[in-house]
Parts: C-alpha cells; sequence; structure tokens
C-alpha cells in the first residue's frame, strides 16, 4: 500500500522531465512551461502510472494518451474542452480524462497534481 498526503505532495523534490514541446501529444500554444516529475509506480514506459506532476506557467493543448485520474494540490489551472467549456481548477479540484481526449491548459500559476493513468 502506498499513501501520501498533500504535505508531503509539496515537499517532493521533482525531476526535470522532457520538454512539453518535444512530446507529440502536447502542443504549446503561449509561454514557456517547464514541467518535472516524479514516479511513486510504474515509469513513463509503464501501462499504469502513479505520480506527482508540476507545470510552470504557459499555454497548451494536452492529448491525454491514457486515462488518468488526478487531485490538484497547488497552483491554478484553467481547462478548457474543444467545444470551448472551461473549468477553473485549483487546490483540492479532480480531473478525470480518457484516453484521446484533448483539453486546453491555461496554468495561471504553478500547478502540482498527484495523478494516476491507466
Amino acid at each position: 500500500m502506498l499513501t501520501i498526503e498533500d504535505p508531503q505532495v509539496q515537499a517532493a523534490t521533482l525531476e526535470a522531465w522532457p520538454a512539453l514541446e518535444t512530446l507529440d501529444f502536447v502542443q504549446v500554444r503561449a509561454g514557456s512551461p517547464r514541467h518535472a516529475g516524479l514516479h511513486l509506480m510504474g515509469d513513463a514506459d509503464s501501462p499504469t502510472q502513479a505520480g506527482i506532476w508540476e507545470c510552470t506557467p504557459g499555454v497548451f493543448d494536452y492529448t491525454f494518451p491514457d486515462h488518468e485520474l488526478c487531485k490538484i494540490v497547488s497552483g491554478e489551472v484553467l481547462l478548457t474542452d474543444p467545444q470551448g467549456r472551461s473549468q477553473l481548477l485549483g487546490p483540492g479540484g479532480i480531473l478525470i480524462t480518457r484516453r484521446g481526449d484533448t483539453l486546453t491548459w491555461d496554468i495561471r500559476q504553478t500547478v502540482r497534481k498527484v495523478f494516476l493513468t491507466w
């Protein structure tokens, strides 16, 4: 069993991940967002992953390569779907997506989240 609480997520040291511009499922629209993370279960090549992810301000389109459940621990992001519906998420906000969903991430304040993908 793995348990983790928000203070532990906030204190975790993350590693830089490949630039968003190099990922085929991301299109950066504005700014220079940089992301980092830490896998708590699995790794980037695993079919199931859990971890912590953080990204600095910027705007990008993200097409989810897997199903994902995440909880925002800090920061603020405006998420917009292809139909133009938007939702502002901050600490405590939960997002569930399906493989293939595309959302525009407009990160206003550096976002840190915990995630599970499958």
